[in-house]
């Protein structure tokens, strides 16, 4: 209990109890760790870690694809808007000019419910 006193006053973390055997190199009941201060509590939302951290990466992969996709139709978008600015009449004369341009609009739009929807599902691991 002396030793147990002296780890509290040096705010060390705790003792090791060995068992009268020989070292193991590995986890053994031969070796009890006594502690002076209590841990903090968790709660389990997944004991199979593995497949979770594949699931968080498989999400991840997801969304950089999507960002990618996102960040491309916005310099779309602004090259259009630019050449807009710049020559209206010859831009808009292109035939199907404003059905494409509308395309892009709402594929990006699609695309950001898409991203929100897997940062949601990304959200629930790691909360």
């Amino acid at each position: 209990m002396e030793m147990l006193g002296k780890c509290f006053k040096e705010d060390s973390e705790g003792i090791m109890l060995r068992k009268n055997a020989v070292y193991k190199g590995k986890r053994s009941s031969d070796l009890l760790k006594i502690k002076t201060f209590m841990t903090g509590e968790s709660i389990v939302k997944d004991v199979n870690f593995h497949e979770t951290e594949k699931k968080i990466k498989s999400l991840n992969n997801k969304l950089s694809n999507v960002e990618s996709k996102i960040n491309q139709l916005e310099r779309d978008i602004k090259a259009i808007d630019v050449e807009l600015e710049i020559n209206y009449e010859e831009a808009s004369s292109k035939p199907n000019f404003f059905d494409e341009y509308q395309k892009m609009k709402t594929d990006l739009q699609a695309l950001m419910s898409k991203w929100e929807g897997i940062q949601l599902e990304i959200e629930q691991f790691v909360d």
